[in-house]
């Protein structure tokens, strides 16, 4: 925690986007950035939300990935993994 009162969680990265979620003045702050060759980090969107819109992003955000599961499993695609080892032939 910083002395402005701002406290920043861990950030969700891939290799061209990332999520950044901070609580500063009573609100949870979320910025998704891209990255830019040359450039670095960049800042797309910013979303402020106070508790309640807080709550009801995480059951919506969790609806959405329970739904994408179903899917995933209406299809066969393992959401763990989808990889097929190959092992050798004996014999």
């Amino acid at each position: 925690m910083n002395s402005s009162g701002a406290y920043k969680l861990a950030p969700a990265v891939t290799d061209d986007k990332r999520v950044d979620v901070s609580i500063e003045d009573g609100e949870a702050v979320v910025r998704l950035s891209d990255w830019v060759e040359g450039l670095g980090w960049s800042t797309q969107k910013t979303m402020r939300l106070n508790e309640e819109m807080l709550d009801d992003l995480h059951r919506m955000l969790s609806a959405a990935r329970l739904r994408m599961k179903r899917a995933n499993i209406e299809i066969g695609v393992d959401a763990v993994s989808s990889k097929v080892l190959e092992f050798p032939q004996i014999g």
